[in-house]
């Protein structure tokens, strides 16, 4: 059984309340999650992120982060029609 995501009540401005999904951050993954569905290698996709050419989070302790699904919209918008 799939339970709803867990909301939350948030003040905002002029005293309204307004309810939101707690799921408000994306599920982020690593380079080698995206390399398994991918016939790229995890070096590629490095490189892909520092180049600016794929779409990623650079923290500031260095680490690099991906969104799968801004990485598949990525994918999607460089296919090319047949």
């Amino acid at each position: 059984m799939q339970s709803e995501p867990a909301t939350q009540r948030r003040r905002i401005s002029g005293g309204k309340t307004t309810t939101q999904s707690a799921e408000i951050l994306p599920q982020l993954v690593r380079a080698d999650a995206i390399a398994a569905r991918t016939p790229w290698t995890r070096k590629h996709i490095y490189d892909l992120a520092s180049r600016r050419q794929i779409p990623h989070h650079r923290f500031p302790d260095g680490s690099i982060a991906f969104d799968p699904i801004k990485v598949r919209a990525w994918i999607d918008e460089h296919e090319v029609a047949a």
